[in-house]
């Protein structure tokens, strides 16, 4: 079992420059596993414990202890899935005389790993969920199945060769491994049922009627030229840049996580690549428990050219209104032709078309793209432009994080 502490704080109400508390928050895609070899510490880095005096945990003994020695909080090895959640402690500082000389409440926010809603055990309800009788013969659940949109999961119960099963799901769906077993094509968002009749070895039916909660999950699409040249990058832009995280894998070995609106990669081999986007998005319940982590895919083919294309240089991040000079090592050519443009398609002003090397004045970001193509010059490039894309830092911004620190 995997529990992570997503959120770590501490409420000081003493003063005392030996116990610099920790104000940190671990934000959710920084989270950390707590187990016998790592903790989070209730002091900061340069903050120490005074020699001889120890650190006691109240609260939550079931979950986590505290090293007396080194003030880190670590799992118990009774820790389990009911972890997870709030838990509130309180820590407590004695000197080597035993005098309680401070200490502090702390909260730990344990977000647990998702539930794997692609593989469904169905005697979670049929075995362990006290069922109603509707009056119509129809058993049903105080609580439903969760599952992504657009997904195919496997729901199973234990099988008993012995037994009937008759499925009937508004989806299309196929029989498994055995009777007990189907694999449901599922459609958008929405609600949905499973009404299983199982018939035992004395004949006797009983048909259980299950409700399906079908989740929003995020979205992966994402535009590109689908060609580039070779050693040049090549532009990606996800549509919808909204889930948790978002993985690239680029086919030639190199899978990176990136959030961001644009991501860019170079090829060193030509050829026909696959590029595959997951978008991952972890869904919650009204209380706060994890429901889903739903994830969406989308493939595209691209292709690199076995001629190397114009390089640009002196990319790097700028600050709104910052003037930047753009150089291409392409020489001898009888064409420059450069584009500039906001990040709202718009063209920017800037000097130096028709040469080498350009300059401009940058407006307000979130960023801008400077595209070259070139023809007739002393080595062959191949036909596709080269374009970077130049993050830019607004005068006035937005900035994510969390509210408290």
């Amino acid at each position: 079992m995997l529990l992570v502490a997503c959120i770590f704080l501490l409420t000081p109400f003493f003063s005392l420059s030996s116990f610099a508390q920790n104000p940190s928050i671990v934000p959710d895609d920084l989270c950390v596993d707590l187990n016998s070899s790592s903790g989070v510490s209730v002091f900061d880095n340069d903050s120490n414990i005074p020699e001889g005096s120890t650190v006691l945990l109240e609260g939550s003994y079931f979950c986590f202890n505290l090293d007396p020695q080194t003030g880190q909080i670590v799992w118990s090895d009774t820790a389990d899935e009911t972890c997870c959640g709030v838990q509130q402690s309180f820590y407590m500082v004695f000197n080597a005389e035993g005098t309680y000389i401070g200490g502090a409440p702390i909260t730990v926010e344990i977000k647990c790993g998702k539930p794997d809603c692609g593989l469904i055990n169905l005697d979670d309800f049929i075995g362990g969920t006290a069922g109603v009788d509707n009056g119509d013969g129809q058993i049903s659940f105080g609580r439903c199945v969760s599952v992504c949109e657009f997904s195919k999961p496997t729901l199973f119960l234990t099988y008993n060769p012995l037994f009937t099963y008759n499925w009937t799901l508004p989806e299309g769906f196929s029989v498994g491994a055995n009777p007990a077993e189907i694999v449901v094509d599922y459609g958008a968002a929405g609600d949905s049922y499973i009404l299983l009749e199982i018939i035992d070895a004395s004949g006797v039916s009983t048909t259980y009627n299950i409700c399906v909660d079908i989740l929003a999950g995020p979205q992966a699409a994402f535009t590109t030229s689908g060609y580039a040249c070779l050693d040049a990058p090549m532009t990606f832009e996800n549509l919808f840049p909204y889930a948790a995280s978002y993985t690239w894998d680029f086919g030639d070995a190199t899978v990176i996580m990136d959030d961001g609106q644009f991501v860019q990669h170079t090829y060193s081999s030509p050829g026909t690549y696959t590029v595959t986007l997951t978008a991952t998005l972890p869904v919650y319940g009204p209380e706060g428990n994890a429901l889903c982590c739903c994830t969406a895919v989308m493939e595209m083919e691209v292709v690199v050219d076995e001629l190397p294309g114009p390089q640009i240089t002196c990319v790097s991040t700028l600050c709104e209104g910052d003037e930047a000079t753009y150089t291409t090592d392409a020489t001898g050519c009888s064409n420059y032709t450069w584009t500039v443009l906001d990040a709202d398609s718009n063209p920017v002003a800037f000097t130096g078309q028709g040469t080498n090397s350009i300059s401009v004045v940058w407006g307000a970001g979130p960023f801008g793209s400077v595209t070259l193509d070139v023809s007739g010059c002393d080595e062959t490039y191949c036909p596709s432009p080269t374009t970077v894309i130049i993050p830019i830092v607004s005068a006035v911004s937005d900035v994510n994080g969390p509210i408290v620190v």
